[in-house]
């Protein structure tokens, strides 16, 4: 069947992505179980985890009865969430791959409204808009676009429009997906990945004003710790450490696309000063705990954005300094505790 056969009328694997997530990844399944439209092909796919999210994901399938059909497997090792799901695009037979996390639950019109958004105009990815719920499922934001108006990546590619995908809430051109480039290394954010690599290549990123996804944000985030009753010099460390892996993570996305731009010879079209700077940065939020405070300072001085300037001068200041003053903030907005 041709491409445009199919986009007449598109096949779509819907593919939770789930490593480690036994408590969510059953009712990820049971919503991708209610989609509505034709039938589709759901493959839930474990990343190697070492919790039971994988017997969760079969019990849940053995229960179904109904019109999709529904694969359950593991990965032999644990690959990142690029590389899983490049695993996952070369198992599945949809035209249309859409995407979900083993945390979030797909709204029953998410994968209909998507195929049915790629046929009217084709594009390499698609993604929507989101509701926001907390751990227990309560909805904290029932229409949000994520904002991508903070991030450096439009500046990478000077005199063009960036359109920035949105992992959890995203779909994909499988055939086009599956002849990008693979990374030679691990790249756990994928959608800043592809935003960069389809962007490099002249490709589409379309968006659906549509809130198609609940994306769960976690009550028990260490970056929240500033609405807790008292905050403690152990959660700004806390919060730190999370902070400094999530660093990690976008420098590896960010240097495995320079290191694409190099190889594939695009160098020209890429505002590289800007991506290596910004990767300088990357590199020292990423070793932060380990730097002395001079090279913190210069660090903060060097940093091209004013974002990157305040998290940097943030952390000149120690732990249990930065607790006090999260103290005093909610002392001002609360009043004493009873």
């Amino acid at each position: 069947m041709t491409a445009d056969a199919e986009r007449a009328r598109p096949s779509v694997t819907l593919c939770i992505l789930c490593f480690n997530q036994e408590q969510h990844v059953g009712a990820a399944l049971d919503a991708a179980l209610r989609q509505t439209g034709d039938p589709i092909e759901i493959i839930v796919s474990d990343d190697g985890s070492s919790d039971d999210t994988l017997a969760v994901a079969r019990a849940v399938a053995a229960r179904y009865r109904g019109p999709h059909s529904v694969i359950v497997r593991q990965t032999p090792r644990n690959l990142g969430t690029l590389h899983h799901l490049f695993d996952v695009a070369e198992l599945a037979t949809g035209a249309l791959l859409v995407v979900a996390a083993g945390d979030d639950m797909s709204l029953p019109e998410r994968a209909e409204t998507l195929a049915r958004t790629w046929q009217r105009a084709p594009s390499s990815a698609v993604f929507s808009a989101y509701q926001i719920i907390d751990d227990n499922g309560v909805v904290i934001d029932p229409h949000h676009r994520f904002d991508d108006s903070w991030l450096p990546l439009h500046d990478y590619f000077p005199g063009r429009d960036l359109v920035s995908i949105h992992g959890a809430s995203s779909a994909y051109q499988r055939d086009r997906l599956l002849a990008l480039p693979r990374p030679a290394t691990r790249v756990l954010f994928e959608d800043t990945w592809l935003t960069l690599i389809l962007t490099l290549l002249g490709q589409t990123i379309a968006y659906v004003d549509q809130p198609l996804v609940s994306y769960r944000q976690h009550d028990g985030s260490a970056t929240n710790y500033g609405t807790r009753s008292r905050v403690l010099k152990s959660d700004v460390i806390a919060a730190d450490q999370q902070n400094y892996r999530r660093a990690a993570f976008y420098r590896d996305a960010v240097q495995s696309f320079r290191d694409q731009v190099v190889a594939s010879g695009h160098a020209g079209t890429v505002a590289m000063t800007i991506v290596d700077r910004d990767l300088a940065f990357y590199d020292a939020q990423a070793a932060w705990s380990s730097l002395r405070w001079r090279a913190k300072l210069a660090a903060t001085m060097r940093a091209r954005q004013p974002w990157m300037r305040q998290w940097a001068a943030v952390r000149l200041l120690s732990p249990g300094v930065r607790a006090t003053i999260a103290r005093g903030q909610q002392f001002v907005r609360t009043g004493p505790a009873r």
